[in-house]
């Protein structure tokens, strides 16, 4: 037998209407309530409803529940709330909703928006929130942290607990408390930590912006990490940017790379096993590029070049190593080198193992011209 109060009965509620069903009731101290159909629905509250289901129940003012089973709105001081469908939805917060899925859960906040899946969690001190789909995603879980705003739209066991962030999908990808504004697009178990804020993971797996770093990215890749602000590494696996004192610094790819110690502005395009770093805590570690090869170093100083090779070493400013293996530009500056085991030993020059020089004039020229002798085969300057 449905259950209905009004006024009728001396009852303080009134305008009360069940439709339809099997055991459902409306509280005597509810108004303007309705129950369409289903069974054993219970409303307690002013200007709630519920259309169909099995066991659903409100507790709140201006709330609905359209249909499932097991649904919940449950807080007395919540209102504007709504389940569409679905199995042991709740939700305690006001002007909400749960669209489908199963034990899905917003807590007491507000504003906050469950599409489906399963065991989806917004927490009490996340507003303005989103959860698409997907299995035990989290928004709010970072203590007294505030996480207003953001966003998982899919994926398994994410969790943001920081403000206007997002994760895109994949699986136990975390921005952490602090974290503003930053974003997860998609892989597993990457993460944004402690205060690193305007920060970007776009996929890959067990990636890693630091704490405190800001505005810099990875686009994917394995187990790559930054602690260094407005730096990027684009993908690779084990490359790492992890000097908080420096800035504006990129690994393009490769494996094992490595920047730090006070660095601005500098490049690994590739490569493996290659490093900018500094011996010397100064500010000058600027402009510095690796272009590819392996286990090549810059150690120190400013606007070096490797192009590539295998081993190769520069310390000093304004030098380049074109290629080769084991070459060494040490504490020299404007020096130029290409071979092999070729070291410099003095400023402004271009080191080599050999020189061969073709197509000379014959004869001299304008002052400075190299030329030769083609009946001793000597090489003279005009």
């Amino acid at each position: 037998m449905n259950q209905w109060y009004s006024d009728i009965y001396g009852i303080s509620s009134s305008c009360n209407l069940i439709i339809n069903g099997q055991l459902n009731r409306i509280d005597p101290n509810s108004n303007f309530g309705m129950i369409g159909v289903g069974q054993i629905n219970c409303i307690d509250g002013v200007n709630n409803q519920i259309h169909n289901g099995t066991n659903n129940q409100i507790t709140a003012q201006c709330s609905a529940v359209f249909n499932g089973k097991c649904n919940i709105i449950n807080n007395p001081l919540a209102d504007n709330s709504i389940v569409v469908n679905g199995l042991c939805n709740c939700i305690l917060g006001s002007n909400s909703a749960i669209v489908n899925g199963s034990n899905n859960f917003i807590e007491n906040a507000n504003f906050n928006t469950i599409i489906g899946g399963q065991e989806n969690v917004i927490r009490d001190i996340a507003n303005n929130s989103s959860i698409g789909i997907g299995l035990r995603n989290e928004i709010g879980g970072g203590g007294t942290v505030i996480s207003n705003s953001s966003l998982i739209l899919s994926g398994q066991d994410n969790t943001v607990n920081s403000t206007d962030s997002v994760v895109g999908g994949g699986m136990l990808n975390t921005i952490f408390p602090g974290a503003n504004q930053s974003y997860i697009g998609n892989g597993e178990n990457n993460q944004v930590r402690l205060d690193a804020q305007f920060n970007s993971i776009g996929g890959g797996a067990s990636n890693t912006i630091n704490d405190f770093t800001m505005a810099s990215t990875i686009l994917g890749g394995n187990q790559n990490c930054i602690c260094n602000v407005l730096s990027f590494v684009g993908g690779g696996n084990l490359n790492q940017i992890i000097d908080d004192s420096s800035l504006g610094n990129a690994i393009l790819g490769g494996q094992n790379n490595q920047m730090f110690n006070r660095l601005g502005e500098s490049m690994i395009a590739g490569g493996e096993n290659n490093r900018i770093s500094s011996t010397v805590n100064t500010i000058d570690n600027w402009i510095n590029f690796i272009y590819g090869g392996e286990d090549n170093i810059i150690d120190g100083g400013t606007c070096n070049t490797i192009l590539g090779g295998r081993n190769n070493t520069i310390n000093g400013n304004f030098n380049a190593i074109l290629g080769g293996s084991d070459n060494v530009i040490n504490g020299f500056n404007h020096v130029g080198m290409f071979g092999h085991n070729v070291i410099a030993v003095r400023n402004e020059a271009f080191h080599a193992n050999n020189y061969l020089i073709s197509n000379m004039p014959p004869i001299g020229g304008l002052p400075g011209l190299l030329w030769t002798d083609i009946t001793t085969n000597e090489v003279n300057i005009s």
